[in-house]
């Protein structure tokens, strides 16, 4: 698959850096991910290595993140994350690669939740 640009101002592939916080890597780095700012202070760390690259991640890790939070455990425990999560200060372009047309937007900004679309 051709790689597709979608974020203002970082047009090539080498300008996007992944990066995983799986509950795995997340264990090794000694991280706790329901200490939200913990969390916070290692991804703002990641952003100033990598501050000329978009940081992204996400799609079918699992992750640990929501642990012990009941929005994500209604049935069972929800484990395996199904977007891609991109890392930019707020107000940065986004592209969209196809036609499309957002139908629903919302700001979840319960603690643990997905938080503002």
């Amino acid at each position: 698959m051709a790689f597709i640009p979608i974020i203002e101002g970082y047009l090539k592939k080498e300008n996007y850096q992944p990066i995983n916080l799986s509950a795995e890597r997340l264990v090794k780095l000694k991280l706790n991910a329901s200490a939200i700012e913990d969390l916070q202070t290692y991804l703002t760390f990641q952003q100033e290595k990598f501050r000329h690259q978009i940081l992204y991640g996400g799609y079918l890790e699992k992750p640990n993140l929501y642990d012990g939070n009941a929005l994500f455990s209604v049935d069972e425990t929800r484990n395996i994350h199904l977007g891609v999560d991109f890392w930019k200060q707020a107000g940065t372009g986004i592209y969209c690669p196809k036609e499309a047309e957002i139908v629903v937007s919302y700001d979840h900004s319960e603690r643990g939740n997905y938080g503002e679309h």
